[in-house]
């Protein structure tokens, strides 16, 4: 299965959870945000990832560097959809949890 198969799961979950899904893999200068998606005014950049095997925590998966790229893209989408606030998650399968471990990344 290829990273396609693994974003279509997390936009499939956004979904069930009342996110409206605005693009995925969109490019935006270096950075590529996996899914855009809005729910209740706010705006989600969403980072997918699969590892064959699990890491303890969040920050293990993605650098601070691509953090702040994803944040930049994601700001770029605030005022043409009207919403509030950027929240940015990172959505993690592994073998042993095909249904992915959510997170909502700190970004202050």
């Amino acid at each position: 299965m290829d990273y396609k198969y693994w974003e279509h799961k997390a936009a499939q979950h956004l979904e069930r959870n009342n996110h409206r899904i605005e693009g995925r893999n969109l490019r935006v200068g270096r950075s590529e945000i996996d899914i855009l998606s809005r729910k209740e005014g706010l705006l989600f950049v969403t980072e997918v990832k699969y590892r064959r095997f699990a890491l303890d925590l969040p920050e293990e998966y993605i650098s601070n560097a691509q953090i702040q790229r994803l944040l930049l893209a994601g700001m770029t989408f605030i005022r043409p959809f009207h919403c509030r606030e950027l929240h940015l998650l990172l959505a993690v399968y592994t073998p042993k949890n095909p249904y992915g471990i959510w997170h909502e990344l700190n970004v202050s």
